[in-house]
């Protein structure tokens, strides 16, 4: 009866708690999916020797991790060709002048 109340190492109950923490914190980690928007982002323009206009564009990537898209429908440029030397991984973060043309 008496053995029912004797106390645990104060050690055992912790390691089992940081264990725990580690687990979920990596299973969350390795999971990652992107949630967040990206959002494209105009950053200017210069005039060119031939009188044409270089435009610059960048994007914001709100999302824990590097998003994919490759060149389709959901990375292309509504007139001409769509693959114009655009990023297909969005680093995380914002980045400007990621694409020049």
């Amino acid at each position: 009866m008496m053995d029912r109340f004797r106390p645990r190492p104060f050690w055992g109950d912790t390691h089992a708690a940081v264990v725990a923490v580690v687990v979920i914190l990596c299973a969350s980690s390795l999971g990652a999916q992107p949630r967040h928007a990206i959002y494209v982002q105009y950053d200017g323009f210069v005039r060119a020797d031939n009188n044409r206009l270089v435009l610059s564009f960048g994007y914001h990537n709100l999302n824990q991790v590097d998003v994919t898209i490759g060149i389709g429908d959901e990375n292309r440029f509504l007139t001409g060709p769509p693959d114009r030397r655009q990023p297909t991984v969005l680093k995380t973060g914002r980045h400007r002048f990621a694409c020049v043309m």
